[in-house]
């Protein structure tokens, strides 16, 4: 009897992916992710924004990605950390387990990457409603004697606290400010919430753009789902 066991195929982003994974809460899928990224960079030259960042495992990968393409925007990650309050479900407050040990953690590895591959970053510690409010209004890039007001993005990842009406209030801030080829990538999401946001898109008109924009927000958790059975079932797996 003989048994052939299953070779799972890797290639540059599950590479990246495993690599960086054991400062990410979950592997599955990060590659597709990455992989939409990887075309907006190839495309536009303006910023990068993540929400949420947790051990840093994302933005890494997202430096690698930057650094495979030999370009120069900046990555902006965004995250409170301190334990702060979110809403878990309807009427449940939870609070974070990330302190501030782990944003010390995460600045770690994310700041000596940057340094050492010489990626523009910067991390802004507060949450995403400050920076929507008080940061955009006057972000701008100083670069080469020149001051840039920063208007668009490239690539918008929302991966904070999942309760849908700081989900509402971001994807409605940055969905406007997507560059023309690029993505707005919303991690964790399930079907309720997703109803409480076309509600809320065909309300503020945008209904032409509604069908493209929930395909995207589906699109991670369909392949994910998708990903783990493979994934599963790879790993489980041996022939005679």
């Amino acid at each position: 009897m003989v048994y052939k066991h299953t070779i799972k195929k890797t290639d540059f982003f599950t590479e990246i992916v495993e690599k960086h994974g054991y400062l990410m809460d979950h592997q599955e899928c990060f590659d597709g992710i990455i992989r939409r990224l990887d075309e907006s960079v190839q495309k536009l030259d303006s910023p990068i924004i993540e929400i949420g960042s947790n051990r840093g495992g994302s933005a890494l990968s997202f430096m690698e990605i930057i650094k495979k393409n030999k370009k120069s925007n900046w990555l902006f990650c965004i995250d409170p950390y301190g334990n702060s309050e979110y809403n878990l479900e309807e009427k449940v407050i939870s609070r974070s387990e990330y302190g501030n040990d782990r944003y010390r953690l995460a600045t770690k590895h994310l700041f000596e990457f940057a340094y050492e591959e010489k990626i523009n970053f910067s991390f802004f510690k507060m949450i995403s409603e400050d920076f929507m409010n008080f940061v955009y209004p006057n972000l701008k890039i100083y670069d080469d004697g020149k001051v840039c007001k920063v208007e668009k993005f490239s690539f918008v990842f929302l991966d904070g606290r999942h309760d849908s009406s700081v989900l509402d209030k971001e994807i409605s801030f940055f969905l406007n400010k997507i560059e023309i080829g690029g993505y707005l990538i919303i991690d964790d999401v399930n079907e309720p919430k997703l109803r409480r946001l076309e509600s809320k898109f065909l309300a503020e008109g945008f209904e032409k753009n509604k069908d493209e924009l929930l395909q995207r927000v589906r699109d991670i958790d369909e392949k994910t789902m998708k990903k783990e059975r493979e994934y599963a079932k790879s790993a489980n797996h041996a022939a005679c």
